[in-house]
């Protein structure tokens, strides 16, 4: 509950309910990093999709990673990646997600699994889910790292080139 005076008299109150993340230390550096990653991409969705697979190298981890009080796993997975340039698909596809949703894009991160065709196994990976005109487009950079090419980048589960399974989660 908000009260509000004016001149040292009441002048009326407000209640509302914010999230305890919105107020963590994790989510004001997931907020500064996102913007300066959005200045440097020129505010351009791609932009920031090209910055993901370029400026992080992978970095085997545990998964899931220990995350530190005042963070979500995903907001750590994010700063760990924007201050060490090092990570996992998890880091790769938080570090977009976060500057996806600062520029306002409807989306959701995937833990999940996908289908490794040489180990023939459901392996434990990250990518986000964007949504546009009632359609859902996969967004994968730890993938375009990989591949150093873009051709994970806004296709959806029937056209992407490997094989997402976005209901078995993660861990």
């Amino acid at each position: 509950i908000v009260h509000c005076y004016a001149d040292g008299q009441f002048a009326g109150s407000t209640e509302f309910t914010a999230e305890e993340s919105e107020f963590t230390e994790g989510s004001a550096k997931v907020r500064r990093y996102a913007q300066a990653i959005l200045q440097a991409c020129n505010n351009d969705l791609y932009q920031v999709y090209v910055y993901c697979t370029t400026h992080i190298s992978y970095q085997t981890m545990q998964i899931p990673l220990p995350y530190p009080a005042g963070y979500t796993r995903q907001q750590y997975y994010f700063t760990y990646a924007y201050e060490t340039g090092r990570g996992n698909c998890f880091c790769y596809a938080a570090m977009f997600y976060w500057c996806a949703k600062e520029l306002g894009e409807d989306c959701r991160l995937m833990e999940c699994r996908y289908y490794a065709t040489r180990k023939k196994t459901h392996d434990p990976h990250s990518w986000v889910e964007v949504y546009r005109d009632g359609v859902t487009y996969i967004c994968d950079p730890e993938i375009g790292w990989q591949s150093k090419a873009s051709y994970t980048y806004m296709l959806t589960y029937n056209t992407a080139h490997i094989i997402y399974l976005p209901d078995e989660p993660a861990y």
